[in-house]
């Protein structure tokens, strides 16, 4: 083969972090492999603020050769001591009080605004990886010789011998696969959970989001704690029968501790697995921040005071999707929010994709990596990281759900209060397992040794 002609094409649907993110880690590994990004909008961009990465997915940053200018986007860089999450009793109008700050171990999150780190993968992405704009995916179609042919709501199409959905949520991508294989006979899957993988259910969960500078909330609340560290504000439903009674306030700084990110969380679990019930199905959308501080009336003044100076909140519908039994079919693979989208109360979805791509990029790059060898690679890509990824998500929504007192605590005592200092605990170390259990998973950097392995056994 010679060195200008591509071992095989690769089409990445979706440029947002997990696409952008795996477009680099093939680049960087092998520069043999053509590589063309579309993207349904008319720029390069993310929904959203805040997010934050651990030590795992650092470590894979630093292996990319990003760490350095990660770091400088950076509210807290991993390698220095970073404020632990502090959890609050705080849906007491009066004044809460604080229920536990402790930082499990090798957890302390990088946090940063989603464009900077955006803007990073950018900047390493090589000018031979083509990124194409407008160009939002409807579907796609395998020849009998493995090409397959992307078509584009433009009516436009392309082609590829690799095909990798990263289109979100509503993936097109997972969609078409799904729809494609319950074609075949005997179908790989039941018929009749078709639209369970090709669509996503409503958590329960709506958040309302912002942004808030700094300067201004400590000029309106000059001592507030969350001017040195992260503040999970978390409430107790008063009757824990009530549905919707739940919520909590998460708020961390961005932008170098510049500007606040904040989210007000409200769940009902009546409204969990079901289509969103909001108007037109507009899963994000501006709401009156009257509607906000009317769900945390009764919440304690440091809280109250993120509410009060938003200036016009979004509130997102989260969605999920659920367990998948497959992520690739022959050369066509799902990653990120197309696989396995979750809900946002461990503060690892980005991370999640992020995984998926290292995994996938640096096995569609081994030099072992013919086309023929293609869904072999992908099958070992998604035997690995499917199973974290899934845990991920179910830890995730078992906290949330901690947050806001809606587990059932089967050692509670006839008459024993929630907010007993034992119930409490109880709850508490819980909610610190959950986050331990995801920190002790196999690290990213090993499961590239072990994937690499089966690469190689004939």
């Amino acid at each position: 083969m010679s060195n200008t002609q591509p071992k095989f094409r690769v089409a990445i649907c979706g440029a947002g972090i997990g696409g952008l993110f795996l477009a680099t880690v093939i680049a960087k590994f092998s520069s043999n492999i053509k590589i063309d990004v579309y993207e349904a909008h008319d720029a390069v961009t993310t929904a959203g603020a805040g997010i934050s990465f651990r030590p795992r997915t650092m470590r894979i940053a630093k292996e990319l050769g990003i760490y350095d200018d990660v770091v400088a986007v950076s509210t807290f860089p991993p390698e220095r001591d970073t404020p632990s999450p502090i959890f609050r009793v705080s849906d007491i109008k009066e004044g809460g009080y604080e229920w536990f700050g402790e930082k499990a171990r090798d957890s302390a999150p990088a946090s940063m605004h989603r464009m900077d780190f955006v803007r990073v993968i950018q900047n390493h992405l090589p000018k031979s990886c083509n990124v194409h704009l407008q160009k939002r995916v409807q579907s796609y179609a395998e020849a009998d010789s493995g090409e397959i042919t992307i078509h584009f709501a433009d009516r436009t199409t392309a082609t590829t011998d690799v095909l990798v959905g990263a289109d979100g949520l509503r993936s097109k991508t997972r969609r078409c696969m799904f729809e494609t294989a319950a074609k075949v006979e005997p179908p790989p899957f039941d018929r009749s959970q078709l639209s369970k993988y090709t669509d996503t259910s409503y958590s329960g969960y709506s958040i309302y989001r912002d942004l808030i500078p700094m300067n201004k909330l400590l000029a309106h609340y000059p001592d507030h704690p969350v001017k040195s560290a992260m503040y999970i504000l978390t409430t107790i439903a008063l009757v824990l029968q009530l549905c919707g009674k739940g919520k909590h306030l998460v708020g961390y700084t961005i932008n170098g501790g510049a500007m606040l990110n904040f989210a007000a969380v409200t769940y009902d679990p009546a409204l969990e697995g079901t289509d969103y019930p909001g108007p037109d199905t507009r899963w994000v959308e501006d709401r009156p921040k009257q509607e906000m501080l009317d769900l945390f009336d009764d919440y304690e003044p440091m809280g109250r005071a993120w509410l009060d100076l938003s200036a016009t909140p979004s509130r997102w519908a989260i969605h999920v999707v659920g367990k998948l039994p497959f992520w690739t079919r022959g050369r066509v693979a799902i990653i990120g929010d197309a696989a396995h989208a979750a809900t946002p109360h461990l503060g690892a979805g980005a991370g999640a994709a992020i995984e998926d791509a290292w995994l996938l990029g640096r096995l569609l790059a081994h030099p072992r990596t013919a086309l023929a060898d293609v869904p072999r690679a992908l099958a070992i890509f998604e035997g690995i990281c499917k199973p974290n990824a899934e845990r991920v998500a179910d830890k995730s929504m078992e906290n949330g759900k901690l947050y806001d007192f809606y587990t059932e605590d089967p050692l509670l005592q006839p008459g024993e209060d929630e907010r007993s200092p034992a119930a409490l605990e109880r709850r508490r170390e819980k909610l610190v397992n959950a986050r331990q259990a995801i920190v002790d998973a196999e690290d990213p950097l090993k499961q590239w040794e072990r994937a690499e392995g089966l690469l190689l056994q004939a």
